[in-house]
């Protein structure tokens, strides 16, 4: 019965409210998205404890089975009670195990959703989009200046781009809704349920690519959707962020990845970009011990690399 009464609480869990909006993350600087890109990942749930519960619960039949089957061959009461003790708790496993894996799911594309938007404000922060010199047609912006939606429905607003220019005639699916971005690389959707959700974005010569979003009420969102060429292999981006382990002071450290060499800069951010592989990563830094650790990137993704260094030992 406890465990039952776990996997009813667990379906019924809210998921976690303090995702930061649009505003909040346009708020923050470089380091600070780092920072918090850094402490959401490590909110990710592992799923060890649902796969346990599963498998104990799976297994545990067997040998509730079989007593069963001794304990009515036997016309044995208290052998036919312990089977069916067994087969009810083995149940509760399965029960239990079922809705961890759902309620991880849910925990993970909340956070997969918050870090997609992370990763976007780096991205315009990295290479920012250049104002127009002329302005754009009335018509044009028709979409993106209608009134606000309604509270309890949310907007989002699709950038599409080839990593460097606007992309259009891009097809993007919006929770089964199908949008085509304009000659700006943008598209409009609105009157979706708050929440994250995945959409896909796909053109003709180039590679199909999928991104998180979340939506709020009465507000839009943002996403940006980068596809490159097909038959070609994007760069993955290595980000990251130097501090001292002991005050959280940035360090302007030195970097050493593959054939490259890199420095953080006077707020201990660095970025890079490097074919998708795995790398062992040196960083020192005057005063600090240093650290060489290993890295896995993957082609067209970005990887937040936070280092906290230690002061050396006084001589």
């Amino acid at each position: 019965m406890t465990l039952l009464a776990l996997a009813l609480t667990l379906a019924a869990a809210p998921l976690p409210a303090d995702a930061p909006t649009q505003a909040q993350l346009e708020a923050l600087d470089q380091p600070q998205l780092l920072e918090l890109h850094g402490r959401v990942e490590a909110q990710l749930p592992r799923r060890w404890p649902a796969g346990l519960a599963l498998g104990a619960g799976i297994f545990g039949h067997f040998p509730s089975g079989i007593v069963l089957l001794v304990g009515a061959a036997s016309r044995d009461v208290p052998t036919l009670v312990t089977g069916g003790v067994m087969f009810t708790v083995s149940a509760a496993l399965v029960t239990l195990g079922i809705v961890l894996f759902k309620h991880y799911g849910r925990q993970r594309d909340a956070i997969y959703a918050t870090l997609s938007a992370i990763d976007a404000r780096l991205d315009e922060l990295e290479h920012p989009r250049p104002q127009p010199v002329r302005p754009v047609q009335p018509v044009q912006l028709a979409e993106l200046s209608e009134p606000p939606p309604p509270p309890h429905v949310g907007g989002l607003v699709i950038t599409a781009t080839d990593g460097s220019a606007p992309l259009a005639g891009v097809t993007v699916d919006v929770a089964g809704r199908k949008v085509l971005t304009d000659a700006r690389g943008v598209a409009a959707v609105e009157g979706l349920d708050p929440g994250p959700l995945q959409l896909t974005a796909a053109r003709e010569g180039y590679e199909p690519t999928a991104e998180y979003a979340s939506i709020v009420s009465g507000s839009r969102a943002s996403v940006r959707l980068a596809l490159r060429r097909a038959g070609t292999e994007a760069p993955a981006k290595l980000t990251g962020l130097i501090r001292s382990a002991d005050d959280g002071t940035p360090l302007a450290a030195h970097l050493a990845v593959a054939d490259r060499q890199l420095d953080a800069d006077a707020r201990g951010v660095f970025a890079t970009e490097l074919a998708g592989g795995t790398y062992d990563v040196r960083i020192t830094a005057a005063g600090y011990l240093p650290q060489q650790r290993p890295v896995t990137l993957k082609a067209g993704e970005r990887a937040i690399f936070n280092v906290d260094l230690h002061r050396a030992p006084e001589p």
